[in-house]
């Protein structure tokens, strides 16, 4: 899957902190629910057990680390409540997740300095709080023995106490670098997402890599003698252009690297239908989602179900179920909806179920493995390009345009194309495996990049909507 390995190194050498992560530290040393429960507390109590004799080290811990620890964890819960509340006073309104990228029209509001300076007194008294856990297991460590159950315990306790305060560290430096840094090399910003459990939401500050190239160049392709990427959507228009551009490979000689691009195996051309459906309105149309509410529950009943619905945003999804669901489901078919369930016990249901169809977006673009008659058609309801509010995405488009390149050509539209080529790939999964894939998006036709969507799928019989009824 070597076409992921820009997003995935993304992530890699990124940096995330989220307030459910800090929490869920904070509460390992410490249970502000359950005071009795945490680490802190079960290391007092060991230590009582132990033939050392440290109760001065326990009226610390239960003294001047304990108080401590409650005032970051009741700050900790203040400061993420405050920035939730002051991302969303700045950003763009949304009933979905919100992505905001930290440029000078965010830090340039009013009130962030007063942000920076509370987020800033939070990061100091936790940077304080660990310098004393640090403090604490650097003594502790001088003193025990090996000898004694006790102090086996003691020990065990005293080296998680030092991982979380090493994680806690981490996360103070990572949350001033994230909200206050200035590096030109790494896009800063927030996504704030519904909480899973509990309501509420999380916040996730994060810090991405512009580019990952150099990166992977020196961290991976350099140490090593070989290495070896494979996928089935690597190339765009049968070349691998943006592959090596993205990726670092453009960075090693020419003479140390190699390309191949083999056939795939499938009789696409005899067993796959690819039709153009240039009937509908634009999809920048306000009305482009109601003509797609009226061309798809007609689509499921001529292809009997087995349908697999491809949207490029959950905004779309959540429409289009909520307006056709029924109807669709009123001819006999069942519908399956992405994050109505866990995603393998959806694909369990589609799979099992040859009548049903499902609505997914994102993951459901690649790993959705369903050979056999369980699906026949899939769906494309728009070019799958980036949303443009993506912060990493919007950050690198910035930096092509501001080098002189062409961000669409160059970026945009690559992307678009592997992701609609892994779409494609849904239907056959073995030889077989026959059926169409619909794309209801005009461009793919009436743009002249729709041709090198068309040029990166494998050879196949294409139809188009306005021409011939689907059978």
């Amino acid at each position: 899957e070597a076409h992921s390995i820009e997003d995935i190194a993304t992530e890699y050498f990124g940096e995330i902190v989220s307030s459910r992560g800090v929490t869920k530290q904070l509460s390992r040393l410490w249970s502000a629910r359950d005071r009795r429960r945490g680490l802190l507390p079960f290391l007092s109590t060991i230590i009582l057990k132990s033939k050392l004799r440290l109760e001065g080290t326990v009226d610390d811990i239960n003294g001047d680390i304990l108080t401590d620890m409650m005032g970051v964890h009741s700050t900790s819960t203040e400061i993420f409540s405050m920035l939730f509340h002051f991302f969303q006073s700045v950003a763009l309104p949304s009933d979905g997740p919100v992505k905001l990228r930290l440029t000078s029209v965010v830090t340039g509001d009013e009130n962030w300095p007063d942000v920076e300076r509370e987020v800033r007194g939070f990061t100091e008294k936790l940077r304080r709080l660990c310098t004393k856990l640090k403090s604490l297991t650097k003594g502790l460590g001088k003193v025990m023995a090996d000898d004694d159950e006790a102090e086996k315990a003691l020990l065990a306790k005293v080296l998680e106490v030092s991982a979380v305060t090493g994680r806690l560290t981490h996360m103070a430096a990572a949350v001033d670098s994230i909200l206050f840094g200035k590096g030109e090399d790494s896009v800063r910003w927030v996504h704030i997402e519904p909480a899973v459990r509990g309501g509420g939401f999380r916040i996730n500050l994060r810090l991405s890599p512009l580019n990952v190239g150099g990166k992977l160049f020196s961290n991976l392709y350099s140490k090593l003698s070989t290495t070896v990427l494979t996928s089935a959507t690597l190339s765009v228009g049968g070349a691998f252009k943006f592959l090596e551009g993205r990726t670092g490979i453009g960075l090693i000689p020419a003479e140390k690297k190699a390309e191949k691009l083999l056939k795939s195996p499938f009789d696409y051309k005899n067993k796959v239908q690819l039709v153009l459906d240039s009937t509908l309105l634009e999809p920048t149309s306000s009305a482009f989602n109601v003509s797609l509410a009226a061309r798809i529950p007609a689509l499921v009943k001529e292809r009997s179900g087995a349908t697999l619905i491809l949207f490029t945003s959950y905004a779309l999804l959540n429409f289009l179920y909520g307006k056709i669901s029924g109807e669709i489901e009123a001819m006999g078919f069942n519908t399956l909806k992405q994050g109505s369930a866990p995603r393998h016990e959806l694909l369990r249901r589609f799979r099992d179920d040859y009548t049903s169809v499902l609505f997914g977006t994102d993951s459901f673009w690649e790993g959705v493995d369903v050979p056999g008659d369980a699906l026949k058609t899939v769906v494309i309801t728009r070019l799958p390009f980036e949303v443009p509010d993506d912060p990493v995405a919007e950050a690198r488009r910035i930096d092509i345009e501001e080098n002189g390149g062409n961000a669409f050509r160059e970026y945009a539209l690559p992307k678009a194309v592997i992701k609609f080529r892994q779409g494609f790939g849904r239907l056959i999964r073995k030889k077989t495996d026959s059926g169409i894939v619909v794309v209801l998006d005009k461009r793919i036709v009436t743009k002249s990049y729709g041709k090198i969507f068309l040029k990166s799928v494998p050879e196949c019989e294409i139809l188009y909507a306005e021409e011939k009824v689907l059978v």
